[in-house]
């Protein structure tokens, strides 16, 4: 299903930016909520750029996912990740980081 993939790839977008910009992350909020603001921006742009490049998006899309104060539908939100210390655990940082050169390295088109 192609709406799956977009979403895939829209995952796939945020990890990667947050890998590319950590060195911005302040340590303001936890790991969880900075992740998922990234990837809200990512789905932002994904509708932008269909806007104007004339893809059609399904008028149902946004209503499904978000509420009228555009917060994510209880139904919709995002799985919890787990305990945000094992997201910081070197060890998944390390393999985190091999993944993405792994995925430059094969020029994967998700990763460009």
């Amino acid at each position: 299903m192609r709406q799956r993939q977009v979403a895939e790839d829209l995952v796939q977008e945020t990890f990667l930016a947050a890998y590319q910009f950590h060195h911005k992350y302040q340590g303001k909020s936890n790991v969880k909520t900075w992740l998922i603001s990234i990837l809200n921006h990512k789905i932002a742009d994904c509708y932008r750029s269909k806007y104007k490049t004339g893809t059609e998006i399904s008028s149902g899309t946004i209503e499904q996912l978000f509420d009228e104060n555009q917060r994510w539908k209880p139904e919709c939100r995002p799985k919890d990740w787990g305990n945000e210390k094992e997201l910081l655990d070197p060890d998944f940082t390390k393999a985190l980081k091999d993944c993405f050169k792994s995925c430059l390295k094969n020029g994967h088109q998700q990763c460009k």
